[in-house]
């Protein structure tokens, strides 16, 4: 009975919403009823049923283009847009990566130059930061990083630097994706989301210097807060053994291709940076820099283990969003909420609504376990409020999105959390670790955003 109540009540509000919907909201015409319909089953359908994100995102897009919302387009006619073939292009750039043993290499070339496991830890930092500039998924990441925690691990006896270390590499890997138009998917989303709701464009050299000093600040907090919480200051003064540490695996001619790799990369970034010199969209270097990789002169990946690196539901899940997207604004919802917000919200304080957006967005974690799908979902209500108090769009997706990038309190919020969290079957850290830590870290990071958004306001 119990049970049963539990499945009930939600669909239970759930059809009360859609009532409310359909015989409320005056000013809003049918055609806008019927999209915030579909993104209310949609959000639904994420945040309290099994069913696949993926599959959710094109049911919803399909529900649109069949609505006539979207001009009938088709619910992937979003893999056209310019920002899918930058996702793509980077995963493939993260499997160079993988495939010559560079991320693994980065890693232990900081980590064996550490004096005492503070230092230790912050290196690590540096080197997780670096890689969030070419390897955009989170997951993949991890993956690749792996094998050097667990070196690491095994080369202490210490549980609580074990515990420390395995809390480090999530923290940093999900806190770092804010640095880089690469770093997230959510992030390429966040740039489409600017572009729709406030007709402004943001370079790959914008989001460096947004994204780059909150970044940097926000992992190497955390990393201080990490080595409180969980070392003791002996731990922390201690030094690291790093003789048991393996080497990544060096093939004949491997050197040559991650010297070609990092090379590439180099003049890739070197090309984004400079987009407002040269004119080049950042989404056609990418293509190019990923196809290069696959050409049989370097030898790196052919063509077909280039595509075995995509994260092709991610990629369809983004496509099917940016329609989703496209029929909230084209149904004339987004207008509304835009002007309802601002009529009703005329009387709050600018301050007060962007405490409430960047409260929202902190907590959104809890309650959408994928970061694209929390853009998804959230990005389309938020922005709107932002631009109904009077801030800029820009800086309030931005941060948001900076926001809804902390996903450490439990471990089914991120991928990468709930990997470290039991390496090899053995556990690293429980819920309660993470509990723990973001007693602290959940209101640091919302004083940095507010300093944040103040400097850049």
């Amino acid at each position: 009975m119990q049970s049963t109540m539990k499945t009930a009540l939600p669909l239970i509000l759930l059809l009360c919403i859609g009532l409310s919907v359909i015989v409320g909201l005056p000013g809003l015409g049918w055609s806008g009823k019927v999209a915030l319909l579909i993104f209310i089953g949609a959000l639904y359908a994420w945040t309290n049923t099994k069913l696949d994100a993926t599959l959710v995102a094109l049911l919803a897009a399909l529900a649109m283009s069949a609505s006539g919302m979207t001009g009938g387009s088709l619910p992937l006619a979003g893999l056209g847009d310019p920002f899918i073939g930058f996702v793509i292009s980077g995963f493939i750039l993260g499997g160079a990566y993988k495939a010559t043993g560079l991320s693994n290499k980065i890693a232990t070339w900081f980590a064996s130059r550490s004096s005492s496991v503070v230092g230790l830890f912050y290196l690590l930092t540096m080197a997780l930061l670096l890689l969030s500039f070419v390897v955009p998924s989170t997951s993949a990441r991890a993956a690749m990083l792996m094998p050097s925690y667990l070196a690491m691990a095994d080369a202490t006896d210490n549980p609580r630097i074990r515990k420390a270390l395995a809390v480090l590499f999530p923290t940093v890997i999900v806190l770092s994706c804010i640095t880089s138009y690469l770093g997230a998917g959510a992030n390429l989303m966040t740039v489409d989301f600017i572009k729709q709701f406030s007709g402004e464009k943001i370079s790959y050299l914008d989001w460096l210097m947004l994204g780059g000093p909150f970044g940097i600040t926000s992992c190497l907090l955390s990393v201080f807060v990490i080595t409180r919480v969980f070392l003791t200051a002996e731990d922390r003064k201690s030094a690291f053994e790093m003789k048991t540490l393996a080497d990544p695996e060096n093939t004949p001619g491997s050197r040559d291709m991650r010297n070609q790799v990092l090379g590439l990369s180099a003049v890739m970034i070197g090309l984004w940076s400079t987009e407002q010199w040269h004119g080049i969209d950042p989404a056609l270097l990418a293509m190019s820099g990923a196809l290069i990789l696959c050409t049989p002169q370097l030898g790196i990946l052919n063509f077909k283990q280039a595509l075995k690196e995509v994260e092709w539901s991610m990629v369809v899940f983004m496509a099917a969003s940016i329609e989703l997207s496209k029929g909230l604004s084209e149904s004339g919802l987004t207008n509304y909420l835009s002007e309802t917000i601002q009529h009703t919200f005329s009387s709050f304080s600018g301050i007060f609504m962007l405490v409430a957006i960047l409260i929202t967005a902190l907590l959104s974690h809890l309650f959408v376990h994928s970061r694209t799908a929390r853009a998804a979902v959230f990005m389309p209500l938020l922005i709107p409020l932002g631009l109904g108090a009077g801030h800029s769009g820009l800086l309030v997706a931005f941060f948001s999105n900076a926001a809804m990038g902390y996903c450490l309190t439990l471990p089914i919020c991120a991928k990468p959390v709930a990997m470290f969290s039991a390496p090899g079957g053995e556990e690293a850290y429980s819920t309660g670790d993470l509990l723990k830590l973001s007693l602290w870290l959940l209101p640091l990071h919302f004083v940095l955003l507010m300093l944040a958004f103040a400097i850049y306001g």
